[in-house]
């Protein structure tokens, strides 16, 4: 899997909360987590990447896992990008989010992000929505009620647009 332009810069310019909004965001338009590898190591040299874990407590009762236990989760990393919080949120992920063995054979012989986005079909496309509300979430903790919570909120549905019209083209739908 290709590391896109915009990491490649934010990895360059030293951009870390861009380098940790796209690394959560891989969690969940890549849940066999190559992509996330690849760019831990792309960015293995950053200073201030990880912060120490904040000691929360994480749910442990799988039970209690839904998309509203993971979106918190999505928006917490953003400013405790911890090890621990990024390891738990790939549990979260690989429980609400499965990949199929066949969706894991095809991500690893692929080298695009949209054939990524057609071998793990409709989950993939739905959590590009659930990165697109919590990217407009996170715009509003950060910045507070102004234009940056509507740019964040256009930003994130046209991400999340874009993911759905990729999916629905690779698998021949209009």
């Amino acid at each position: 899997m290709a590391l896109t332009n915009a990491f490649r810069e934010a990895v360059k310019t030293g951009n870390v909360r861009r380098i940790r909004i796209m690394m959560k965001d891989s969690l969940l338009t890549d849940p066999t987590f190559q992509h996330l590898k690849e760019m831990e190591q792309a960015a293995s040299s950053i200073q201030g990447l990880y912060d120490p874990h904040d000691g929360k407590e994480f749910e442990q009762n799988v039970q209690k896992w839904n998309d509203d236990y993971m979106n918190r989760q999505m928006v917490r990393v953003v400013s405790n990008f911890s090890h621990e919080r990024i390891a738990h949120l790939k549990e979260v992920v690989r429980y609400l989010r499965p990949v199929s063995e066949t969706a894991k054979k095809s991500s690893q012989t692929r080298t695009g992000n949209h054939e990524t986005v057609a071998a793990s079909g409709t989950k993939v496309a739905a959590g590009a929505f659930v990165g697109a509300a919590i990217g407009a979430t996170a715009v509003v903790a950060a910045s507070g009620v102004g234009g940056t919570v509507v740019a964040g909120t256009l930003a994130g549905a046209v991400i999340g647009g874009g993911a759905a019209v990729v999916y629905q083209s690779l698998n021949g739908r209009k």
